[in-house]
């Protein structure tokens, strides 16, 4: 009986059952039912508490973080304030899919995904890009 699932178009578990979750902001008018064998946990870390979510990992990650966002109802604390989402290395979360995470994660046969998500302020944190070259793109490599 628990076998199967219903998402939506976004690849997102839709809970028609759960009545203490809320249906997401947009409804759909497309669903699909799958096993839930295929769905991944993902799991937002924020402030000291657990949100966790259900997707495919064909699901955009922005859509989930959207979801997130208006689920919970967040609002910044500040003017200057931005959220960020970390992976399991700390790294900044970009668009990309749950695929894309998974393939990035030392565990990749995990269905979980954490997502650690902290707020910052612009006026007093900086974030820093590096950018990670091979050998052969560097300026001093010899042959």
């Amino acid at each position: 009986m628990n076998t199967y699932i219903v998402i939506d178009k976004n690849e997102m578990c839709v809970d028609f059952t759960n009545t203490n979750a809320r249906l997401p902001h947009g409804i759909s008018l497309e669903y699909v039912i799958i096993e839930k064998t295929l769905l991944f946990s993902i799991q937002f870390n924020y402030q000291k508490k657990l949100f966790e979510y259900f997707a495919t990992s064909k699901c955009n990650i922005s859509t989930i973080i959207d979801r997130f966002i208006r689920d919970n109802d967040i609002k910044l604390s500040s003017n200057n304030g931005y959220l960020c989402f970390f992976d399991e290395h700390g790294k900044t979360i970009e668009n990309g899919t749950i695929a894309d995470l998974i393939n990035q994660s030392d565990h990749p046969e995990n269905r979980t995904i954490s997502i650690t998500v902290n707020e910052e302020d612009n006026q007093t944190s900086m974030l820093c890009e590096i950018t990670i070259r091979s050998k052969q793109n560097n300026i001093f490599f010899t042959l």
